[in-house]
């Protein structure tokens, strides 16, 4: 009969630790670098992640990578930036204008365009990069970037690929049943521009706050918000829980839905029934005009942000689909 005695336990335990160790240290195969680059005259600061020991002619696959309403890079955008270059994808992480370490005034606007412009700009970024290669970059967005993308990709044909996760697919028969009707998205926009009137006489910007547990008064409260006041998970210090008031115009305007037809490049929608309105996942995926993919994953919004193992997985699944349709065949069959 076999004893198991406390000093074996703990021989156990230490043997443990250095295997979980030696783990965490292999999977690290990633390199991360401060950069920025401009947009408009507006300097923009990310994380660009390499596969660890990238080198200048690497020819590496690149992908910009864009996360929810008011989020910046250390939040999901970095997370999934990280998991795509430990699978030999390069991958940068930003802050759009207006947000985290980014220029932009007023501070915390939420503005449809200045996105679009802002992705295309990170696009002629890595376009720049020794590593990457030029003709080989593909857009991800999670959450609001889902819809985010979808515009941009409608419009530059540099994008060679395109995948969303849980993805927010507005249009303006859906808006109204989550802003109070017509009447309610009336009144917003409304003082969205008041505000607007408010910061173009005074300077000053008027901000609300974004999320909010159900009776907060936020922007966007309920019951569900654990993601953004959780310091354990979302709510960090590098993240302000805020969005300007005249971001109403443009925040409630947002349609990505009207340009999923105008979309060519190869996309992923990787969506999951527990996750924002699936329906207009799969609406989106019916629209799309080039070669398509509806990944059906189980999993609640908010898990894709930060749960390790769905963040994983929808990631392994980001690397194959971009891997699969910017290898120099693939590529080379495209022109």
């Amino acid at each position: 009969m076999s004893v198991v005695t406390s000093s074996k336990v703990a021989a156990l335990a230490t043997v443990a630790a250095a295997s979980l160790m030696a783990s965490a240290a292999i999977a690290a195969e990633f390199e991360k670098r401060s950069v920025s680059f401009k947009v408009e005259g507006q300097t923009l600061r990310g994380d660009l992640y390499l596969p660890k020991g990238a080198k200048a002619g690497a020819n590496l696959p690149a992908v910009v990578v864009g996360g929810s309403l008011t989020s910046v890079k250390e939040q999901m955008s970095g997370s999934y930036a990280k998991e795509l270059a430990e699978r030999g994808i390069a991958a940068l992480a930003f802050d759009y204008r207006h947000y985290g370490q980014s220029e932009g005034q007023p501070r915390q606007l939420e503005s449809v365009e200045a996105k679009k412009a802002d992705l295309k700009g990170a696009v002629s970024f890595l376009q720049t990069q020794a590593a990457i290669n030029p003709n080989s970059i593909s857009l991800l967005g999670v959450c609001t970037s889902g819809g985010n993308v979808i515009q941009a990709a409608a419009q530059d044909g540099r994008i060679k690929a395109v995948v969303t996760i849980a993805g927010w697919f507005a249009e303006p028969s859906l808006t109204p049943l989550l802003y109070g009707g017509e009447a309610g998205v009336a009144a917003l926009k409304a003082q969205g521009q008041q505000a607007l009137a408010k910061y173009r006489s005074t300077g000053v910007s008027d901000t609300v706050k974004t999320y909010g547990m159900a009776g907060s008064g936020a922007a966007h409260a309920g019951d569900h918000m654990d993601y953004y006041v959780n310091p354990q998970r979302g709510n960090i210090a590098q993240w302000t829980n805020s969005m300007a008031v005249q971001s109403w115009e443009s925040w409630l305007s947002f349609n990505p839905v009207a340009a999923a037809s105008k979309v060519k490049a190869p996309t992923m929608i990787i969506h999951s029934e527990d996750s924002a309105f699936p329906d207009q996942a799969k609406k989106v995926h019916g629209l799309l005009a080039g070669v398509k993919e509806l990944n059906w994953l189980k999993g609640g919004h908010f898990e894709f942000y930060d749960n390790p193992a769905k963040v994983k997985e929808a990631a392994a699944e980001v690397a194959r689909f971009v891997k699969s349709h910017t290898s120099p065949d693939k590529l080379a069959m495209a022109n």
